[in-house]
């Protein structure tokens, strides 16, 4: 996978200092505060100044949908018609999605349009279901009624290196055909990537089906990408599974939403946000890994730069430290079957021990801890299969009553 620029070297990132920080501020270049903005606020200048000299755009999804009718292609941000980047605040009136997949060639991420199409299939229905099932305070909650959607697609957000490369063939011998200020944006960008995949404010968008030989999880951006976005900073719906979630849209409505003109409210209703929500849940989501389980698996996964390796241990390393350490939650029930009795015992070994604020653990209805963990693994005293400890200390993880999954 060729993330930004195919480019010799690459920067040390940026250190993020919470899953929260504030990203309109990272897009403007600004050094953010989370002390001062708290928590949940995403605010800051506005991209409609130096549009050219941000650290990273991002595209609107209306173009996107017309970039796909129209027969067209995702170009590198240089060649990015005005119209299709997005120019406003990053406010609670904006939805980001961050986009993960492999790139199908070394020369052009998606050359014959096939990762936009997939994609748009998801854009097309979440423009059309804002309001489906308003009526349910739980849909409505999570519907996006009026949010203007924004995405984040690397090859466009960030300046390329088109040419030389590849032609040359010679990584050493090949120059560079961004202009000094276009290459410092880019290291600017890809210096704090890792907020748009952990950021608690963003939805990603999981392309887990490559268009390639070389699988998605075996590729070390995307699985680098897909171990962040599923870090418990996120909410458990701030990820979706895109092979699935299109599964479920062609069933209910229809992959050219061809079905809707003859769904009813109802029909609607039960195929609101909420219900793909449902039905995404589980997907492959996977215990969070520490730094130091994560570090060998990444580097048996395949990069087109081999320095990328170590670059990826260390944002890795950053984004963990920053997001699961200072957590307060883990909100774990009903994990997918991928998380085996040997995932928990690390996770209950090696995770839960480091996170110094702890109040609150949900593991309940996950079959592979539920006698398979070693005595005093289960914790006492959990009441609905959530535990709870006060700030003095003695985090308990607790085996819930197990259960069927729905």
């Amino acid at each position: 996978n060729a993330r930004g620029a195919p480019h010799p070297t690459r920067p040390r990132p940026r250190a993020m200092r919470a899953s929260s920080d504030d990203l309109d501020a990272h897009l403007l270049g600004a050094a953010a505060s989370h002390a001062a903005r708290g928590a949940r606020r995403v605010c800051g200048g506005r991209l409609d100044g130096d549009v050219d000299g941000a650290p990273a755009v991002l595209v609107r999804l209306s173009w996107l949908l017309e970039l796909l009718a129209s027969g067209g292609r995702i170009s590198a941000r240089q060649q990015l018609p005005r119209e299709a980047i997005f120019t406003g605040r990053i406010t609670d009136d904006v939805l980001v999605i961050a986009l993960s997949y492999c790139w199908c060639t070394k020369a052009h991420p998606d050359p014959e349009g096939l990762v936009l199409a997939d994609l748009c299939v998801f854009l097309r229905y979440l423009d059309a279901s804002r309001y489906w099932g308003d009526d349910h305070p739980t849909a409505r909650d999570l519907n996006i009624h009026d949010r203007e959607v924004v995405v984040f697609w690397d090859y466009m957000a960030f300046y390329q290196n088109l040419e030389p490369w590849p032609a040359s063939g010679k990584k050493e011998d090949h120059g560079d055909s961004r202009t000094p200020e276009q290459y410092e944006s880019f290291k600017r960008g890809l210096g704090s990537v890792n907020i748009f995949y952990a950021h608690a404010k963003t939805l990603v968008v999981l392309a887990t089906e490559a268009h390639r030989p070389l699988k998605y999880n075996d590729s070390g951006w995307p699985f680098f990408e897909f171990s962040i976005s599923l870090l418990p900073g996120k909410p458990t719906n701030g990820a979706i599974f895109l092979p699935e979630a299109n599964r479920w849209i062609e069933e209910k409505c229809g992959l050219q939403l061809e079905k809707v003109p003859a769904m009813s409210e109802v029909a609607k209703a039960n195929a609101s946000y909420y219900f793909l929500l449902e039905s995404n849940r589980r997907g492959e989501r996977i215990l969070p890994l520490t730094p130091e389980a994560f570090a060998p698996q990444v580097r048996q996964k395949t990069v087109t730069n081999g320095a990328d390796t170590e670059l990826l241990v260390v944002k890795y390393r950053e984004t963990y430290e920053a997001v699961v350490r200072p957590t307060t939650r883990f909100e774990l029930s009903n994990m997918a079957s991928s998380a085996t009795p040997a995932h928990w015992r690390s996770f209950l070994r090696e995770v839960l021990p480091r996170c110094v604020d702890l109040v609150h653990v949900d593991l309940s209805y996950n079959e592979a801890i539920g006698g398979d963990l070693e005595d005093g693994e289960s914790g006492e005293g959990c009441v609905g299969g959530a535990s709870e400890r006060g700030r003095e200390g003695g985090s308990k993880a607790c085996a819930p009553p197990l259960a069927p999954c729905a």
